[in-house]
């Protein structure tokens, strides 16, 4: 299992990203919001989208899926 956190800041395409927590690209602690615990990525995906980060999508880097 991974924890896995959002990005709250957008990317320059207004895309919020999701990282593990062990990804070298991790945002600053100020810029991120914890999603939890999960097996699989796509879960956290789920887990942002519900939490109104929207579009979202997962880490090229640290979330292969």
């Amino acid at each position: 299992m991974e924890k896995y956190v959002v990005n709250i800041k957008t990317d320059d395409n207004g895309i919020h990203a999701i990282h593990t927590e062990s990804c070298i690209y991790l945002p600053e602690y100020y810029n991120r919001v914890q999603l939890g615990w999960y097996e699989k990525s796509t879960s956290a995906l789920s887990s942002a989208s519900i939490a109104g980060y929207s579009p979202v999508t997962l880490c090229y880097y640290c979330c292969n899926v």
